[in-house]
């Protein structure tokens, strides 16, 4: 997935992945359900 956001935005993989760490550690976003069938939530 992060893969795909980082291809659309033109950004690298890791940058991506650093976003998201931040946002969660923020309390921005949260991950609803599991790894396979789970979404993201923004609050």
């Amino acid at each position: 997935m992060l893969d795909e956001v980082a291809e659309r935005i033109g950004k690298s993989p890791r940058t991506v992945k650093m976003a998201v760490k931040s946002m969660r550690e923020r309390g921005i976003i949260e991950r609803v359900g599991g790894k396979k069938n789970g979404s993201w939530v923004i609050k």
